[in-house]
């Protein structure tokens, strides 16, 4: 009677192990289908980080440092307060991203992390042109950028005019064919005094906090 209770408790034992495990699976796995809520790394915009001064260069690729006093850092940041810069990127467990823009807009996409370099895609098809690419470092994601002005002087006798183009990307700068895009302003009988372009480098600085 005995061995009887013992081999009773011993099965019961086990079936109730078996249960609760099947239940801890179950739970297990629900969790995971909710991992954006609970596995994920948010990061938050703090400031801009200046690379560097203000670069100059002629249409031919010099560099003139004492010409980069005509603009301040301020005029190569992003002045659209309702988009750019992303106010919040949050990673998740299962490799993808989300960019939350100032307006409420946001755009998903997975990453794919190469040592502290993180590439953001839109699309999964296309890995050779990332929407972006930021650094991790020290509970920061930092995501280059620059702002570049096209000045030209144009000037005779009788007038003198300037005109200035001006964009802010995301992204590194290609130099060389931000040199070979100068753009053409001219006038009739107006001779140009000067074209340079003014390039200056950041990075959009996010700090990691926790919701």
């Amino acid at each position: 009677m005995v061995m009887k209770v013992k081999t009773y408790n011993l099965f019961n034992n086990i079936f109730t192990g078996r249960y609760l495990l099947a239940i801890l699976s179950i739970l297990f796995i629900a969790s995971f289908e909710n991992e954006d809520e609970y596995l994920k790394e948010s990061f938050y915009f703090q400031d801009y980080s200046f690379s560097g001064n203000i670069e100059c260069y002629d249409t031919l690729g010099n560099r003139f440092d004492s010409l980069s006093y005509r603009y301040s850092q301020n005029q190569f940041i992003f002045s659209d307060e309702f988009k750019l810069p992303y106010e919040k990127a949050e990673i998740y467990w299962n490799k993808t991203m989300t960019l939350f823009y100032k307006d409420g807009d946001i755009r998903k996409g997975s990453i794919l992390q190469k040592n502290d370099t993180l590439y953001f895609y839109l699309n999964d098809s296309d890995t050779d042109h990332p929407f972006l690419k930021g650094l991790l470092d020290n509970n920061q994601l930092r995501i280059p950028g620059y702002g570049r002005i096209y000045y030209t002087s144009l000037s005779n006798r009788f007038i003198k005019e300037t005109h200035e183009d001006k964009l802010i990307r995301l992204g590194i700068p290609d130099l060389e064919i931000l040199i070979k895009d100068f753009p053409t302003n001219f006038m009739n009988d107006v001779e140009m005094d000067a074209q340079n372009l003014y390039l200056q480098r950041f990075d959009l600085v996010y700090t990691k906090r926790i919701d």
